[in-house]
């Protein structure tokens, strides 16, 4: 697929069932941010944990990806999915961040994405 296809996508991932995974330049640029934070704040074997929820029990749903190590510092991360916006937070900061994406195939990926450019291809495969 070629840039000018990829771009006509509504979507930041283009993830087919064949596993084939193409990230547009502006998910790659947030990956690439969201690394820098956490390596930037978490020094001691930082790990996260996904927490998927419905606020206050409506329809709202959320994905929660909070990252921590053992000095207690974190970074978060809460995506929600909205078709007609998309939000990448530029700077990411150190605390917590709003992600906004169309869907929760991107947040995923995008998760996934940051989970290996912090822990490697070792620890394990969302």
């Amino acid at each position: 697929m070629d840039k000018s296809e990829f771009l006509e996508n509504p979507y930041l991932v283009n993830a087919d069932e064949n596993g084939h995974v193409e990230f547009s330049d502006e998910a790659v640029a947030f990956v690439q941010r969201a690394i820098e934070a956490i390596l930037g704040k978490l020094q001691e074997n930082p790990s996260f944990r996904l927490m998927p929820y419905r606020y206050q029990g409506n329809s709202a749903e959320f994905l929660g990806c909070d990252w921590s190590d053992q000095q207690g510092r974190s970074v978060s991360f809460t995506f929600w999915c909205d078709e007609s916006e998309i939000l990448l937070p530029n700077p990411v900061i150190p605390n917590s961040n709003d992600v906004i994406v169309p869907d929760f195939i991107d947040a995923l990926h995008l998760i996934r994405a940051i989970a290996v450019g912090v822990l490697g291809d070792s620890k394990g495969e969302i």
